[in-house]
């Protein structure tokens, strides 16, 4: 399994990233991606798209965590169109 999400987030700065299973990911940004500023909805969007692509086409969650595991942004299938949340 570290294969398959290494090949969906290999060109992202993330120093973890880990299946959880049933089309989860949980993956952990360096520092660096966080203090860059930038547009970080795009780079979860783009990483959303990746990880859907390769659980072939099927739902998927995507979830942005710090270092310490507390989730700071989401990107998930629900019945209608994927939606993007970020936590505070």
């Amino acid at each position: 399994e570290s294969r398959r999400v290494h090949a969906a987030t290999g060109s992202y700065p993330f120093v973890a990233a880990e299946d959880l299973g049933g089309g989860v990911v949980a993956v952990t940004p360096s520092e660096d991606w966080f203090v860059a500023g930038g547009d970080l909805s795009s780079d979860a969007w783009r990483l959303y798209e990746l990880w859907k692509a390769q659980n072939g086409g099927r739902p998927v969650t995507v979830a942005i965590t710090d270092v310490d595991g507390n989730i700071y942004m989401t990107v998930q299938d629900t019945a209608g169109d994927p939606l993007l949340t970020v936590h505070h």
